[in-house]
């Protein structure tokens, strides 16, 4: 089975200010009728709502995770801690 790319960019692990590390921290915004999961966390840099909604713009939306009801796109992105690789690849 092939690896599924969930968000575009390269995520290094940083480390918190409380002693653990993480490489991609996500947020749910609502735009065009859909929820989406955005990265708040790229490239080892944290960033604003705005800033991810932004960068997930110029990236393309189409990119990124999608679906029509907050919960589950809440659901979703509390799945994907710890499952993501550095490249952005959902980790098996």
């Amino acid at each position: 089975m092939p690896l599924k790319r969930i968000f575009p960019g390269t995520y290094p692990e940083v480390k918190n200010p409380d002693g653990t590390v993480s490489n991609i921290k996500t947020t749910v915004v609502g735009m065009d009728d859909f929820q989406y999961v955005l990265p708040t966390m790229r490239a080892g840099m944290k960033m604003t709502t705005n800033q991810a909604i932004e960068s997930a713009k110029r990236f393309g939306l189409d990119r990124f995770p999608k679906f029509k009801d907050k919960q589950e796109a809440t659901n979703y992105s509390k799945f994907l801690s710890g499952k993501v690789d550095k490249y952005g690849f959902l980790l098996q």
